[in-house]
């Protein structure tokens, strides 16, 4: 569904009951009257007053009421239709995409991402040719070609802040016509695969252990911002109630796609993506964490006989958006600490070429 913003005023909603497939709303200035079908209307009731139990507590509720129209349910947070402000899609003079500094041509048609700026080399020396490079703050990029595929290996630097922009950017050189700052009719969807350094959170998972991220649930806040998921969120709302924290993690799954091309003998976890380096993980420097036994508290989880396998502080990000942008997301992680066990991988830097060896020669054979 698409919201457009034709009248603004507040006014009082009536909830109906849950049977219900009607919503009646009767702006301050005006009366008229607008019939949603209910998972239209339960969706845009919570994106709006970002409080999803209003629609069972309440029998009433006030939110800023906009036009509802519905469209098809897979395009439902989309803004197609519109020329981008050159504030919203910031270019610069040369037409490249402001925080990559990328234009369309620098982009390869297989994307590897890293966290560590000075990782780019370390996967890039792999290709059989490079043909482009460009640093802008973080963001580093090397493009060539690897057994004939175009490969682009980018940073993203660390945490979803960081990822948001580079999945945006992303998006924008293969889905936006940089020119007209139209979005594009087709669509082009890109394979990225991070390559990143993880920790366990279960003994039985040693380090120098390779682990795809088959499921990750985000701690950080980014997808407040942005509209609902659509898959299961059991997680998210397991960890909730676990730790009483104030919002709801979100939840987001791999590329089917990009996980059944990995050899089964890769494990599959379910990956835990933090906000933070220290205190979000568990760890104690000069400052208490406010959550005691965080670890164990974690490792103990199970939903549906499956518990927490790792953390790290990018995977969700990466798999929220390109659930929302149509991407084909894969995580790959190093297993560099055992949290319970308190043991580093002394071999890390050969954990690490492990992973890229395998990322590229399952994506660029």
């Amino acid at each position: 569904m698409s919201v457009e913003l034709l009248q603004t005023a507040w006014s009082t909603v009536p909830i109906q009951p849950a049977t219900s497939t009607s919503l009646s709303v009767n702006p301050a200035d005006g009366n008229w009257k607008v019939l949603v079908p209910l998972p239209v209307r339960k969706t845009q009731i919570s994106a709006l007053t970002m409080a999803r139990g209003i629609t069972k507590s309440s029998q009433m509720a006030t939110i800023p009421t906009r036009v509802f129209t519905a469209a098809p349910p897979n395009r439902l947070h989309l803004m197609e239709s519109r020329q981008i402000p050159e504030t919203e899609l910031i270019l610069h003079p040369d037409g490249s995409v402001y925080h990559l500094r990328l234009k369309p041509e620098h982009l390869g048609t297989t994307i590897f991402t890293v966290g560590d700026p000075d990782r780019v080399g370390t996967v890039s020396q792999h290709l059989d040719q490079i043909d482009f490079q460009l640093q802008n703050r973080e963001f580093i990029t090397h493009t060539g070609w690897k057994n004939g595929h175009r490969v682009s290996v980018i940073s993203s630097g660390m945490g979803t802040d960081n990822v948001e922009i580079l999945m945006t950017e992303l998006d924008a050189l293969v889905n936006v016509d940089l020119q007209t700052r139209q979005v594009k009719e087709k669509k082009t969807s890109l394979p990225i695969i991070r390559i990143g350094t993880s920790g366990s959170l279960q003994k039985d998972i040693p380090t120098g252990t390779l682990l795809a991220s088959e499921i990750a649930i985000g701690m950080d806040t980014l997808m407040a911002y942005y509209p609902e998921l659509r898959g299961a969120q059991d997680f998210g709302q397991a960890i909730q109630t676990d730790l009483g924290l104030p919002f709801k993690p979100y939840q987001a799954a791999a590329s089917s796609k990009l996980l059944g091309m990995l050899d089964a003998s890769i494990p599959r976890g379910i990956t835990l993506t933090c906000p933070g380096f220290y205190a979000p993980q568990g760890r104690k420097i000069r400052l208490k964490p406010r959550f005691d036994q965080l670890i164990e508290r974690l490792a103990a989880l199970q939903i549906k006989g499956r518990s927490l396998t790792n953390f790290e502080m990018e995977t969700a990000g990466y798999y929220a958006l390109g659930e929302l942008l149509g991407h084909e997301i894969l995580s790959i992680n190093a297993i560099l600490a055992n949290r319970p066990l308190k043991k580093f991988d002394s071999a890390g830097e050969a954990t690490v070429s492990k992973a890229i060896q395998l990322a590229l020669a399952t994506f660029c054979p």
